[in-house]
């Protein structure tokens, strides 16, 4: 299969979709009109017409689902300021992009939250910094933190009781020794003491 680039910049350019090709460096989206040569390299042409980006963004805002999508679409409107209603497509796309990304923020702060770790939590809660005007972002950042105080508290109360318990532990190791060193002590006093009266 021969390697198209781009028009724009010279990057390698893959298959979307409805015959759209986007442009792996620059994002840009092209329509290609392939003219196949004998010996499998083709001939290509980006789109070269206003009209042709316009139609090619139209479809990419029509079929975008996602932030990037609109982005994409955002983008290709860009290279046509000017021409129909570009500028303003360009504007929804661009706003319609912010909208999504910010409700994608939201779930992907939310799913953290289930997971119901520090790590996590702490996760969670700088992408709800992100986003702090969204529904209930900041009520839920309040909840990450204050969870992830809870098990910091949790965390530094077991280390002292593990240090305490480690300090009991070298002191009863130390009274031990020192208790068998009186006995051991006390017993080559006592053999002493025998021997020399027998």
């Amino acid at each position: 299969m021969p390697l198209y680039r781009c028009q724009m910049c010279g990057g390698e350019v893959i298959r979307k979709h409805d015959g759209l090709y986007m442009c792996l460096y620059c994002g840009s989206m092209q329509s290609f009109d392939f003219d196949f040569v004998g010996n499998g390299q083709s001939n290509v042409s980006a789109p070269t017409t206003e009209e042709e980006i316009y139609v090619g963004a139209q479809r990419l805002r029509a079929s975008a689902k996602a932030s990037n999508d609109y982005t994409t679409a955002a983008k290709q409107f860009q290279l046509i300021i000017g021409y129909k209603d570009a500028s303003t497509l360009m504007s929804q796309c661009f706003q319609k992009a912010e909208e999504l990304r910010i409700e994608e923020t939201y779930e992907e702060a939310c799913g953290l939250m289930n997971e119901n770790n520090i790590h996590f939590m702490q996760q969670a809660a700088e992408l709800f910094d992100t986003i702090p005007n969204f529904r209930d972002s900041v009520f839920k950042r309040a909840e990450c933190r204050e969870f992830v105080n809870r098990q910091q508290q949790t965390i530094i109360r077991k280390n002292a009781i593990l240090q305490r318990e480690m300090e009991d532990a070298e002191k009863k190791q130390k009274l031990l020794a020192a208790a068998v060193i009186g006995a051991i002590v006390l017993l080559v006093l006592i053999f002493t003491a025998i021997k020399n009266i027998h």
